[in-house]
């Protein structure tokens, strides 16, 4: 009932409410994206692992379809 009554009370509780959320999702991106670069070399060596595991059987699907 206060909300209804108090519109621009309601306002500014709402829009402080969404700008701390938003700061809280930035500041945790900016952590996510710190923590990426500091392990992006092990990441790009899990990766290229992973992308030569898939390639030969790739190769070998493809041979077969040749024969």
């Amino acid at each position: 009932m206060f909300f209804a009554a108090a519109p621009v009370v309601s306002a500014i509780s709402l829009t402080a409410s969404v700008g701390i959320v938003l700061i809280a999702y930035s500041a945790v991106n900016i952590l996510y994206m710190i923590v990426l670069k500091k392990n992006a070399k092990e990441v790009e060596k899990l990766v290229s692992e992973r992308k030569n595991v898939a390639e030969p059987a790739a190769a070998v699907e493809v041979e077969a379809e040749a024969e």
